[in-house]
C-alpha cells in the first residue's frame, strides 16, 4: 500500500490538487491502494489575538478550522477507496520535523505540499529537500512601487 502524507491549509484549492492524483476507477474498499495522511496546517494567529483570546480557546479553534477540513477532503479520498488518517500540524514544531515524525510511522511515504500560496507570503517547507518559496511578485510589486514613489518626488 502506497502512503502520502499531503499538508493541506485551504480545503478548496487541495481538492484541485488531489483530484488528479485520485485512480478513475475506485479500488475496492477491502483493498484499499492508498492511504493518505492529511495534515491541516491552521492559518497563522498573530500576536495581538493571543493578547485576547486564551490559549485554550485558540486550541479549540485550531481543532474546529481542523475539522471543517478534514470533512471536506475526507470523503473524497474516502470515495476513491483509500483509508485516511488525519493530524493537525503542531505549531511547536516545524514541518520538517513534523515530517520527519510522521515519515518514520509510515515507511516509504511521499509528502505533497497541498497548501495554497499566499501573495507575499513564504510558505514554510515541508521537507529538508524543498527549497522555500521565494514569493517573487512580492519582490517585484515593492520594486514597482519604489519606482512609482522616487518618481513622484522629483
Amino acid at each position: 500500500m502506497q502512503t502520502m502524507i499531503v499538508y493541506v491549509d485551504d480545503a478548496t484549492y487541495a481538492r484541485k490538487m488531489l483530484q488528479p492524483l485520485l485512480p478513475a476507477n475506485s479500488a475496492t474498499p477491502t483493498n484499499p491502494a492508498t492511504h493518505w495522511v492529511v495534515v491541516a496546517c491552521t492559518p497563522h494567529v498573530s500576536n495581538d489575538i493571543t493578547k485576547w483570546v486564551s490559549a485554550h480557546a485558540l486550541e479549540l479553534w485550531r481543532l474546529d478550522w481542523a475539522q471543517a477540513v478534514f470533512n471536506d477532503i475526507t470523503p473524497l479520498l474516502q470515495a476513491a477507496g483509500d483509508s485516511v488518517s488525519t493530524h493537525v500540524a503542531s505549531q511547536k514544531q516545524s514541518l520538517i520535523e513534523q515530517t520527519n515524525s510522521l515519515g518514520k510511522q509510515h515507511l516509504q511515504a511521499k509528502v505533497l505540499d497541498a497548501r495554497r500560496p499566499k501573495f507575499g507570503q513564504d510558505l514554510e517547507p515541508v521537507t529538508a529537500t524543498q527549497t522555500p518559496d521565494q514569493n517573487k511578485v512580492t519582490g517585484l510589486a515593492t520594486a514597482i512601487g519604489l519606482a512609482g514613489v522616487l518618481a513622484t518626488d522629483f
